[in-house]
């Protein structure tokens, strides 16, 4: 059996991540062991993630990424182009780990000042298990289905053609709660996913 070259490698899903992540650390001229201070995680679990030997929840790569201070979502996506518009079959699909919704970006890139994000949820679907923050502010437009979005303490059912704004400093979550596919626009300020 002929060896594999390493230009033969076959890309497997996490490899874009390890790369990225691997090249903010070091265009920030950051080791392994500082990253691991400012994110709070292990220097060895950093180093498999950067090898893409190790997968990150959701929350840990938050604390990674706010580390390198970048949005979440920049990790996923490849910023060769400066687009001015985004044509519908073009839209970058994102995903959290963990979460049960579909993302679109919209927006052309995560180097504006805000993003809007196309989510899409199934009956019985949630963004997240359990509610989550990050900075900024979020409004969010139903577009189609019924959803109740759980801010803090407090719930509210919208349905279509509603709208909420809210601070996303509050944990947060929505949750499709209709018989019919969910879809809805988020703008959020300063892009943070």
């Amino acid at each position: 059996m002929a060896r594999r070259r390493r230009s033969d490698r076959v890309e497997k899903p996490g490899d874009h991540l390890a790369e990225k992540l691997r090249l903010l650390r070091q265009e920030r001229r950051m080791t392994l062991v500082q990253l691991s201070k400012r994110a709070g995680v292990s220097v060895s679990f950093l180093s498999q993630l950067e090898r893409g030997t190790n997968q990150a929840s959701i929350e840990t790569l938050r604390r990674i990424v706010q580390a390198l201070e970048v949005p979440l979502f920049h990790v996923f996506l490849d910023e060769h182009e400066d687009p001015l518009v985004v044509r519908r079959a073009e839209r970058k699909r994102m995903a959290f780990p963990g979460s049960e919704a579909e993302y679109e970006l919209i927006s052309p890139d995560l180097k504006r000042r805000m993003e809007l994000v196309l989510i899409s949820l199934q009956p019985g679907r949630s963004t997240f298990k359990a509610a989550f923050s990050h900075p900024g502010e979020e409004c969010d437009y139903v577009l189609a289905g019924t959803v109740r979005f759980e801010i803090g303490g407090r719930a509210e059912v919208l349905q279509e053609g509603d709208a909420i704004y809210f601070d996303c400093g509050i944990p947060h979550r929505f949750v499709n709660v209709g018989g019919v596919q969910a879809v809805l626009v988020a703008a959020v300020t300063p892009p943070t996913f």
